[in-house]
């Protein structure tokens, strides 16, 4: 009889890019399963698997007939990345094993049905208004300005802000039908109500239905002439400063039957009211290492993930404390342009202190565009390490006073 464990990883990218690693220190044997959406967002395989398997159309039960050519059994299914959740949830529930339920997938990865889940459980919700043409933004049940999303696409991808009628109209007629980061057409769009205050990010991994708020993070966002939103700074804070609003975040966990895995919330709050933007069943994205969560937190969130389907008894004795501040800033694209200069690491590093990292994400000489969403492009991207708050603060006020002095674009329309 085979004794080994197996544990199918659905999509293994993004933020799950070291499930397979904390699954084999585990003793546990790891399958990769691309999903449909998975194939058509990413070009490769994550590696170190010990075999991969395609589901091309995401039918289920095809996959249970393969299954057993790849491993003797399925012991626990889980994903890393937004692409995965459906055909992760559908797997899980198909095999009984712990998941979140299939019949309620569209609450997690469908943002109309989101926030709909939420109005029914009498959780907070968006005024919002699902349309499938340009005509019909005539007639909404809120005024202007409006945030335009597909239902489906991942992160804040293809997500817009629009002062007026005749802007959403135009965004509206140069999205629908187009294909979304997922490879899928863009046949439906939400129209949500603009919500206005401070907005955080809350993740954290649920057990049967009980969540534990593993790290949250300010984040800083720019609306931009094309619409775009753009995200500038992550800055990782301490939870117990924003109580309310890990308390209403709990609430929509639940609504949104969020009963076992990850989740990252997306919540804005001012003096009256809280709200939850979007939630995703999966782990943060972003290219923080193992290595880097260690520094920043007394526990790893993805380690918890594993401990939820691997050992349930130690999630419950896991405490998330900030040991290290950190940020995130994203440096972007405001006009389009030739990049004739770029500032390297060493130069920045003697304006920062409390730097730990910098990437350049362009070439000198390369032609960008203005930055549109969560795709970018972007200069590049900078991050800060401090186990003091104020000096985090005097790093992040001269980066923002002095953010063009880290390259010099020259405008596409002064070379004609």
């Amino acid at each position: 009889m085979n004794t080994d464990k197996w544990a199918a990883v659905i999509d293994g990218y993004s933020g799950g890019h070291f499930l397979q690693t904390l699954l084999q220190e585990r003793g546990i044997k790891c399958l990769h399963i691309q999903s449909q959406e998975g194939k058509n967002s990413f070009d490769f395989l994550p590696p170190g698997y010990a075999g991969y398997l395609e589901s091309a159309d995401n039918n289920v039960t095809a996959l249970l007939e393969q299954l057993p050519r790849h491993c003797p059994q399925v012991n626990y299914v889980l994903h890393g990345c937004e692409q995965g959740v459906a055909l992760s949830e559908a797997l899980s529930s198909a095999l009984g094993l712990p998941g979140n339920p299939a019949a309620t997938t569209a609450y997690r990865r469908n943002k109309w049905a989101m926030q709909n889940a939420l109005a029914q459980a009498g959780v907070a919700s968006i005024k919002q208004q699902l349309v499938n043409s340009p005509a019909a933004l005539a007639d909404l049940p809120f005024r202007y300005p409006v945030i335009i999303k597909p239902v489906g696409d991942g992160s804040s991808i293809n997500v817009f802000y629009c002062e007026d009628q005749a802007g959403a109209v135009a965004l509206a007629a140069r999205t629908l039908h187009q294909r979304n980061s997922m490879g899928e057409e863009i046949r439906q769009l939400v129209v949500q109500e603009c919500l206005q205050g401070s907005e955080y990010i809350v993740n954290s991994v649920s057990y049967r239905g009980e969540h534990r708020i593993t790290d949250t993070w300010r984040y800083q966002k720019r609306y931009i002439p094309n619409g775009g939103i753009i995200a500038t700074q992550v800055r990782l804070i301490d939870p117990g400063s924003i109580p309310g609003v890990i308390d209403y975040t709990r609430q929509a966990l639940t609504a949104l039957q969020i009963t076992h895995g990850a989740a990252h919330s997306e919540v804005m709050t001012d003096e009256r009211h809280t709200t939850l933007i979007e939630s995703g069943a999966r782990l943060m994205g972003g290219d923080i290492s193992r290595a880097i969560w260690r520094e920043l937190l007394t526990e790893v969130p993805a380690e918890a993930l594993v401990n939820c389907y691997c050992a349930p008894k130690p999630l419950s004795k896991m405490t998330f404390q900030v040991k290290q501040y950190f940020c995130i800033v994203l440096i972007p694209v405001l006009a389009a342009g030739r990049v004739t200069r770029l500032q390297n690491e060493t130069w920045l590093r003697e304006q920062l202190p409390t730097l730990y990292d910098y990437q350049p994400l362009v070439n000198e000489g390369e032609d960008v565009d203005v930055t549109r969403d969560d795709v970018g492009p972007y200069i590049g991207v900078a991050r800060l390490m401090s186990n003091s708050n104020a000096a985090l603060d005097r790093d992040l006020a001269w980066l923002e006073a002095y953010e063009n002095t880290l390259f010099t674009l020259t405008p596409l329309s002064s070379r004609r």
